[in-house]
């Protein structure tokens, strides 16, 4: 190997260390403990009995979608930054094109909480 392939290979693997040692093997660790979990931990009964109400931070990840009457139409689960997953069968033979509104963080179905989120699309 000539000495500007092996100059190369250095620059190279040098990056790609600095890029892949960010986070310490502890900060991964912590990442996989608290990712996919809510942040306030309870008992979770098997079923829902006289239902209690969610306290912000217990279903970080859930959505609530809603018309542009501003009325509930169905939930979802925030995926990604860009995505909620929902069932399809809402969505069955409807053309939901700009009459769906995206809540996060409310804990009501029927009125905003305090640290919702809501985003319509619109710019």
């Amino acid at each position: 190997m000539s000495s500007r392939h092996l100059g190369f290979m250095v620059i190279v693997s040098t990056f790609f260390a600095g890029v892949c040692s960010r986070y310490t093997n502890k900060e991964k660790d912590d990442l996989k403990k608290i990712c996919g979990r809510r942040g306030v931990q309870d008992a979770v009964s098997e079923r829902i009995i006289n239902g209690t109400e969610a306290t912000p931070g217990h279903w970080p990840w859930m959505v609530g979608l809603y018309t542009a009457e501003d009325q509930f139409y169905c939930g979802g689960v925030l995926i990604s930054r860009q995505f909620v997953l929902t069932a399809a069968h809402f969505y069955r033979n409807k053309n939901t094109t700009g009459f769906l509104s995206v809540r996060l963080g409310s804990t009501k179905r029927t009125n905003y909480t305090l640290h919702c989120q809501r985003n319509t699309g619109k710019n």
